[in-house]
């Protein structure tokens, strides 16, 4: 469990560089798409969404789930989103209130959860195992996305999220 407990450091300091670097585009920049690339509005959403999947593999799908797939989840739309009810506060938060909910069950679960065969398609030959899809949720997708958004930053005009911290 000792990986867990690393990876959970891992994923607080990942939520929290992603939520300053979602708060620092401007609002009316929010939402908008650069070239073909999804608006920020989109990643923000797509990486809490991420909070809820994780949730579902350790067995606790929040109700959440159903309503934000069609606009966030692999392959949405993407691009802009529009007026969907939520807001870059409302995304923030499930960010961080989901986020806390699944690192407090990961590290609670018993192991042998983590080595059972992950139940969906998604990178299923790469990631076969709940654990290996948890893993991703706590490391290298929220990476992924944060290099979209520390590009949006940079085409925005802002330098580095490691100059303004």
């Amino acid at each position: 469990m000792d990986q867990w407990k690393n990876m959970a450091t891992l994923f607080d300091l990942m939520r929290k560089m992603a939520a300053e670097m979602a708060e620092s585009i401007p609002e009316e920049e929010f939402d908008v798409p650069r070239g073909d690339a999804n608006s920020p509005k989109w990643i923000l959403g797509h990486l809490a969404l991420g909070m809820d999947f994780g949730l579902m593999l350790i067995g606790s799908a929040p109700p959440t789930i159903e309503s934000m797939m069609p606009k966030y989840g692999p392959g949405s739309a993407g691009g802009a989103v529009g007026d969907d009810g939520r807001t870059r506060a409302d995304l923030l938060e499930h960010l961080r209130t989901a986020g806390d909910e699944l690192k407090k069950k990961v590290l609670a679960a018993d192991p042998a959860i983590f080595a059972e065969k992950q139940p969906t398609p998604f990178l299923a030959e790469e990631l076969p195992t709940v654990g290996d899809l948890l893993a991703h949720v706590f490391t290298t997708h929220i990476a992924l996305h944060m290099g979209q958004l520390s590009q949006i930053r940079r085409e925005s005009g802002f330098p580095s999220w490691y100059q303004t911290t």
